[in-house]
C-alpha cells in the first residue's frame, strides 16, 4: 500500500524497512497529527478492507510511537493498566525474556519476526477491555471470551504453516478458532498442592480431569477414590509432557456445554439403570 506524506511524496508498506526509518523520522519530528492521518486515514481503513501483512506491520508501528508521543496521564478510576503510560503496556503482553536490558522499547518484535499485526492488535484490545475498571459482576463466560479473542487475532498474521508457499505467501492471517481449552502453567515448586481444595472443587463440578493424570501427579489415596472424571468442566486439570501442572480454562458456548453435561448425565443414568437390571452372580456361577 501506498501511503503519502504532506509533501505529495510516497511510502510503500509493501518496503517495510524504509516506511519504518520513515515514521522514525516522523517521530524525530514530533509529527503526530501527521501520523494520526497516516495510522486512522490510510492504514486501518486498509486493514479494514484489504488486511495484508506489511499494512499490518506498518499500522502497529505507527501506533507504537503515537503511544511514546502521546502517552496520556493515568484515567481516575480507570483500571490498573490505564495507571501506566501506554508506551508501557507491551511490557504486559510481551514475555519479559524479550524485553532486553535496559529501558528499550521492544515492542515491535513479534511484529518484525513472525507476528505482523500482533502490537496493533493488543493495544485495541487493551482499550476496549481493559480500560475500565470492573465491576464485581463482571466475568469472563463464553461471549466475552469469544469477542477478546477476535480483538486480539483480528488483522494478525502468523508464518505460513505450508513452507512451500512462503516464497509467494510468508505470512497468512491467524485464524479465529475456538479452543475448548487454553492451558497456564501452575508453579508449584516449593508449594504444596492442595488436594483437598481441588476435590472440593471437583465435588462442586467446577474442575475436571482423569484420574490417571491426578494419579501421575501424586495425588492422595482417598482424593483419587472419589474423583469424579469429567472433561467438560469449566476448569480442567492437565499436565504437559514433564508432569508440570497446568490448569485449563474451558471457554465453550453454553448450550455446547449443557449438551456434555446431559450427554455426560444420560450415560450415567443409562450405566446404573444396566447395572440395576443385571442379575446378580451367585458363588459358583461361572
Amino acid at each position: 500500500m501506498e501511503v503519502y506524506d504532506s509533501e505529495g511524496g510516497t511510502h510503500d508498506t509493501r518496503n517495510s524497512a524504509a516506511f519504518i526509518q520513515w515514521i522514525d523520522t516522523l517521530h524525530t519530528q514530533r509529527a503526530v497529527s501527521d501520523l494520526k492521518i497516516i495510522s486512522n486515514f490510510f492504514l486501518e481503513k486498509e486493514l479494514a478492507v484489504r488486511p495484508t501483512s506489511d499494512v499490518a506491520i506498518a499500522a502497529s508501528k505507527v501506533r507504537s510511537v503515537l503511544d511514546k508521543l502521546t502517552p496520556h496521564a493515568p484515567a481516575l478510576g480507570g483500571s490498573p493498566v490505564t495507571q501506566l503510560p501506554r508506551d508501557r503496556w507491551w511490557k504486559l503482553f510481551i514475555e519479559g525474556r524479550y524485553h532486553g536490558s535496559g529501558n528499550k522499547h521492544r515492542e515491535m518484535i513479534f511484529d518484525l519476526e513472525q507476528s505482523p499485526g500482533f502490537y496493533n492488535a493488543m493495544m485495541k484490545a487493551f482499550d476496549k477491555w481493559l480500560s475500565a475498571r470492573p465491576s464485581p459482576a463482571d466475568k469472563v463466560d463464553f461471549k466475552r471470551y469469544h469477542a477478546m479473542h477476535a480483538a486480539v487475532t483480528n488483522c494478525v498474521f502468523k508464518l505460513n504453516d505450508k513452507v512451500s508457499e512462503r516464497a509467494t505467501r510468508r505470512f497468512i492471517p491467524v485464524p479465529h478458532e475456538l479452543s475448548h481449552y487454553t492451558n497456564f502453567p501452575i508453579a508449584v515448586t516449593g508449594h504444596d498442592i492442595s488436594w483437598e481444595s481441588l476435590k472440593e472443587m471437583n465435588d462442586d463440578g467446577d474442575i475436571g480431569t482423569y484420574k490417571t493424570l491426578m494419579a501421575n501427579l501424586h495425588a492422595p489415596k482417598d482424593v483419587l477414590e472419589h474423583w469424579v472424571e469429567r472433561d467438560w468442566a469449566t476448569s480442567l486439570l492437565t499436565s504437559n509432557m514433564s508432569n508440570q501442572l497446568l490448569w485449563g480454562t474451558a471457554y465453550e458456548q453454553p448450550e455446547v456445554k449443557r449438551a456434555r453435561s446431559t450427554a455426560s448425565s444420560s450415560a450415567t443414568t443409562a450405566s446404573a439403570t444396566r447395572r440395576s437390571s443385571s442379575p446378580r452372580r451367585r458363588p459358583g456361577w461361572s
